[in-house]
């Protein structure tokens, strides 16, 4: 029996090759596939599944959907099965030596004759159902220069067939499915107004483009934007462009349009995205932080970028440039730069390892203002048209209104616009603003690039005009991989809970996981932390001055050297400093120590029972309702309650100290014989002690999702008025059932949304 793969295996060395050695085997439906190769002479391979083969033709100029069109075809020697999902590179010296990209894959039937016997005679009329070609399509044999192999692909004049559309151009891109996203944090530049001085700093043109991380792994290259998004089929030529055979290789770096001057274009790039237009985008790659399976994200930048030219010289196309650096002084090449319209440069650390996250050995400084910014909420014009989006600036931890802006937004885009963003509405506004009956307020996610002349001193925009939405990024709270984590903390092995050996990269592992839901408990507040260098039980100590913790942010607070942090970094750092408790102000620096909320903090004697306790807070709560004041509930992780009663107003400290203390009063005068706001332990025998002296500035409380310091390991939590109802104080949530399974949703609904007022009553 004659071997049908034969002639296919005796060209390849498998030892070699990447490419399957396959059998002859048969699927459930008859596969075609097309596959692009870049070998000596460019061409695409076109097979049809047929008696447990690959039957083949090499087609020089590829497959047209013009009926008009005949495209030669040459058949080749059988392939396996197998076969139909190659993609990679072959290597120099092997048969058919390059790139293979899959080009289209799917299904087809012969029409008319049996296939085997139709092809015997040199000609059969099938239908495809592919990715990109469909309909019916003829194979005929031909006689030029007395060939055999020779045959004609042509496209019968159906429903699916184009005269004036090349498919090969505009459907460049690979059908192959690619790994859907990757969890890589690419490092960040802090803004600079002016580039650094210092010697130190090698500075990069700045481009205009998307920031994209491409992988390539044994001859596949995958390209994703900087929040791990996929976007390989958007830039196939670039994909093309990278593959290599190589052990998995990193590069970062940006994709741009260039136009005719050599200057990159924002809106340009958006437009050839969305037509499929690549002919003017190239990958500038400014680092390498893997290369042939070796990490270099510990090693200086400077060495980096020797290996990185290095890789871009071998991968040897135009689409792929190294991005040159320059050693001049930063305002030297920063004024150069402005000088032929470019957008600005990026000032680098040369002798920096790789941050993943921001950091301030990375600076970028720009020409001309043009940054993006979050949409937090859209107007609408008299004829339910969009007339304006407004905007935020993510600034401290905290996103700022900045303001509106509806010039530069055109027909499609106030469209497309209006429907997006119609479907993320809220009710309240998510950042601090004044003008929540101005504005449709929607959860942020998406980015605008916006061109503006300054932002003023109350934060701001002025002239602000739209260039055009982020679609390679949207908003999302950080998250660390392990790695990541473990350089934050010194010792992350180290027991701080010994009955339950919790180390201080679990509690770090938990606070990475909750840190979207406690950002806005924590975050500017001022802090004073219960540390235990040496674990739970073990010489503890109260901490209300910064000292020697270096990687807290400071706050003079009345001549006192106080502390708070802004974002996740910040809170890992507090259990770096063996920070088992976190207890915050109820105020914040940033304005001008307005409270934020009321806490009634309800601290029972040893004698009530959980249940009492619990009752006693469903209590309290119809007597703030009455008062026209939502309260939620937060477990301590010990046997008390907080009630926290969020506050839209900026009422000054002493009002709100005097309001809780009459709140409390009124509780107790109510029930004396429950409740009574008196410290003494004398006075508190079976009663549970209101104490509103938390409110008092200076004062603090337990912060939502904190770890206690106890043997049991409990955490402070907030819960529903439902799950409250059903807890049980002697048995709270521990840090081992929530380093398992954290939340991921809030359960306290809206509480910074709410619109409450303190009001006075006689």
């Amino acid at each position: 029996m004659k071997d049908k793969l034969g002639r296919y295996r005796k060209k390849r060395n498998f030892l070699k090759t990447s490419e399957p050695k396959g059998k002859i085997s048969k699927t459930s439906s008859s596969i075609f596939v097309v596959q692009e190769h870049f070998s000596r002479n460019h061409h695409f391979d076109f097979r049809l599944e047929l008696n447990g083969v690959l039957i083949s033709w090499a087609i020089p100029k590829g497959p047209s959907i013009n009926p008009e069109e005949k495209r030669l075809a040459v058949h080749v020697e059988n392939h396996p099965l197998d076969y139909a999902d190659f993609e990679g590179v072959i290597p120099k010296g092997e048969y058919g030596a390059g790139k293979v990209i899959l080009w289209d894959k799917g299904t087809w039937e012969p029409l008319k004759k049996n296939p085997s016997r139709a092809l015997k005679e040199g000609k059969i009329e099938f239908r495809l159902k592919g990715r990109k070609l469909h309909g019916v399509w003829i194979l005929v044999r031909t006689n030029m220069d007395h060939k055999q192999s020779n045959w004609l692909l042509i496209k019968k004049d159906d429903e699916s067939s184009r005269k004036n559309l090349n498919l090969i151009e505009k459907r460049q891109e690979s059908v192959k499915g690619h790994d859907s996203n990757i969890h890589f944090h690419p490092q960040l530049a802090e803004r600079a107004s002016t580039p650094p001085k210092d010697p130190i700093f090698i500075h990069e043109i700045k481009y205009d483009g998307y920031r994209t991380i491409a992988r390539v792994n044994s001859g596949v290259a995958d390209l994703f934007t900087r929040n791990g998004l996929n976007w390989t089929k958007k830039y196939p030529t670039i994909a093309r462009a990278l593959m290599s055979d190589v052990d998995e290789t990193l590069l970062d770096g940006e994709i741009v349009y260039l136009t005719a001057s050599g200057h990159s274009d924002f809106g340009k790039l958006q437009n050839a995205i969305k037509k499929g237009d690549s002919e003017n985008l190239y990958y500038y790659v400014f680092d390498t932080l893997k290369l042939d399976g070796v990490s270099l994200v510990n090693i200086p930048l400077i060495f980096r970028k020797e290996l990185c030219k290095e890789f871009v010289s071998f991968l040897n196309s135009e689409r792929i440039v190294y991005s040159e650096h320059f050693k001049n002084p930063g305002p030297e090449v920063f004024e150069e730069s402005c000088k032929h319209g470019l957008e600005g440069i990026i000032s680098k650390d040369a002798t920096s390892t790789y941050f993943h996250g921001r950091s301030n050995t990375w600076k970028k400084i720009k020409c001309e203002n043009n940054e993006e910014f979050l949409i937090i909420g859209y107007k609408l014009d008299n004829n339910d048209n969009l007339k304006s989006i407004a905007l935020g600036l993510e600034l401290s931890g905290r996103i700022i209104d900045v303001g509106n802006v509806g010039s530069g937004l055109d027909r499609e885009s106030r469209g497309k616009l209006k429907e997006v963003l119609q479907k993320k509405r809220i009710n309240k506004s998510p950042v601090e603003s004044k003008r929540n009956k101005e504005v449709t307020w929607v959860t942020p996610k998406f980015y605008a690039q916006i061109k503006y002349t300054e932002l003023t001193s109350s934060l701001k925009l002025r002239h602000p005009v739209f260039l055009g939405l982020r679609e390679d990024k949207f908003f999302q709270y950080p998250n660390y991989s392990n790695d990541e984590l473990k350089t934050f903390l010194t010792s992350p092995n180290k027991i701080l809970y010994p009955r339950h050996k919790i180390t201080k990269f679990d509690i770090a592992s938990y606070y990475n996981e909750v840190y979207p839901l406690m950002r806005q408990h924590l975050i500017g507040r001022v802090l004073n932390l219960y540390r235990c260098p040496k674990g739970v039980g073990n010489n503890c100590f109260f901490n209300r001055h910064r000292g020697s913790m270096k990687n807290l942010v400071p706050i003079q607070v009345k001549n006192q050297n106080n502390f708070t942090v802004y974002d996740l970094k910040g809170l890992i750092y507090l259990v770096r400093y063996n920070a088992l408790e976190i207890h915050t102000w109820n105020c914040s620096k940033e304005n001008d120590f307005a409270p934020k909320e009321i806490v009634f903090d309800l601290d029972p004697a040893v004698s009530l029972s959980s249940q009492m306790v619990i009752e006693a807070a469903f209590e309290i709560r119809e007597i703030l309702k009455r008062l026209e004041l939502d309260s939620f509930p937060k477990v301590t992780g010990g046997k008390g309650i907080h009630l926290h009663v969020p506050l839209s107003a900026a009422y000054s400290q002493p009002q709100v100290y005097d309001i809780s203390k009459s709140i409390s009063l009124l509780i107790e005068e109510q029930r004396p014989q429950l409740y009574t706001t008196t410290s003494r332990l004398k006075d508190r025998k079976s009663k549970i002690f209101i104490d509103y002296l938390r409110n008092n500035f200076g004062s603090s409380y337990i912060c939502p999702f904190s770890t206690r310091a106890n043997e049991s390991a409990t955490v402070a939590f907030p819960v529903s008025w439902q799950e409250l109802n059903k807890y049980d104080l002697k048995d709270p949530l521990t840090l081992m059932k929530l380093i398992s399974k954290a939340p991921v949703k809030h359960p306290w609904r809206n509480y910074w949304g709410l619109d409450q007022r303190i009001k006075i009553y006689k």
